[in-house]
């Protein structure tokens, strides 16, 4: 990434409204963001065109946000920031 180039940010959001929402607020803040709404496609592109950050919904057609997570770990040189309304001990991503 160039000093002058938006961190670029993956959002994966199943729902279409409310990515739209999230996507243009982190723009007007100057990221340069990608939506996809499934988590098998969201693997796919943090491996083929690694983000500097993924905000990630848990719940996902296509694999879960916790099966994005997994995956994205060794193939994301950012961080991946987990979403979710789940409060129990046992939905972390180990």
């Amino acid at each position: 990434m160039h000093d002058d180039a938006p961190a670029r940010l993956l959002l994966v959001e199943d729902d279409a409204r409310l990515a739209a929402l999230v996507a243009e607020s982190l723009r007007r803040k100057g990221w340069q963001v990608d939506v996809v709404g499934r988590g098998d496609l969201a693997i796919e592109r943090i491996r083929t065109a690694p983000p500097d950050l993924v905000i990630l919904d848990v719940n996902l057609p296509g694999g879960d946000g916790f099966d994005v997570c997994r995956a994205g770990r060794g193939g994301s040189p950012g961080g991946i920031l987990l979403l979710t309304a789940r409060d129990d001990d046992i939905d972390q991503c180990g």
